[in-house]
């Protein structure tokens, strides 16, 4: 994944570095989903001057994009909501109400994410504990993120393997946490992100059975390599391998990103 790429536009802007168009158009970050949603996500915060996702390069990830960002979640024909088979590539806006979730638009994009998976070669159970770990993701999106206006979520699938990614503008991991009383003192990005990912900790910590959805992203990836980027404020956490866990996470530090961004890549057997 060209992380670094982004990583690179997005310092360069904060900085006052307008790239040119052309450098644009050159740059590999646009073919895969979760740069380009992180691109789009930090484009539409409204600081900076990168060029907005209708002046990219057309890549299916651009497109994709924006046809979610066209059509919402509610504009979904008929026919889509039918049609249950596995796609390359599929982007969706969420609502900001968890209980939409049990929606048809979401059931069958669902479906598809999951057929997607089989499609690359993972084996059913294996792609239904991966289709878990994403709605979990989006969960905590819907839940966390507070006042944001974008939260979209995306899977794109490739022949031996499968990504997904899940993003939003909102108050970012740190001001969620901060909303408790116990993390009240927190007081940096990259702390927030560490206990974030802590099996059973958030800002609902005192409520059972909360806290849990990362757990599930690392459960899902057993015996399976993957990568993985979680991104909010201006540090990254991120993890690569077989059988990934926060014991081998390592924390970077970015410019400054608003929202949320997590980004999961794994490969089939």
């Amino acid at each position: 994944m060209p992380f670094s790429v982004l990583d690179d536009l997005i310092l360069a802007d904060s900085l006052g570095i307008v790239p040119d168009d052309e450098t644009l158009k050159l740059q590999p970050v646009f073919s895969d989903i979760g740069p380009t949603l992180e691109y789009h996500i930090h484009q539409s915060s409204g600081s900076g001057s990168l060029v907005r996702l209708e002046s990219l390069p057309k890549s299916p990830a651009v497109l994709a994009l924006l046809e979610a960002e066209q059509t919402g979640s509610t504009s979904v024909s008929q026919r889509s909501l039918a049609d249950l088979s596995a796609r390359r590539l599929e982007v969706i806006r969420l609502s900001v109400n968890v209980n939409d979730l049990s929606d048809p638009v979401y059931i069958a994009f669902g479906k598809r994410f999951q057929a997607a998976a089989e499609k690359s070669g993972f084996r059913t159970r294996i792609a239904a504990g991966i289709v878990g770990a994403f709605w979990e993701m989006v969960d905590n999106a819907i839940i966390h993120s507070n006042d944001a206006n974008i939260i979209l979520a995306a899977y794109q699938a490739s022949p031996t393997g499968i990504a997904y990614a899940i993003g939003d503008n909102g108050v970012g991991v740190l001001n969620s946490l901060r909303m408790s009383s116990f993390y009240s003192e927190l007081d940096d990005h990259a702390t927030a992100l560490k206990v974030a990912m802590t099996d059973g900790e958030s800002r609902f910590r005192s409520q059972p059975g909360r806290g849990r959805g990362f757990r599930h992203v690392f459960l899902s990836l057993a015996a399976l390599r993957g990568q993985l980027r979680f991104r909010s404020g201006d540090h990254s956490l991120e993890l690569d391998g077989r059988s990934p866990s926060l014991v081998n996470a390592s924390l970077h530090q970015r410019a400054f990103f608003r929202g949320f961004l997590a980004s999961v890549q794994c490969q089939a057997d």
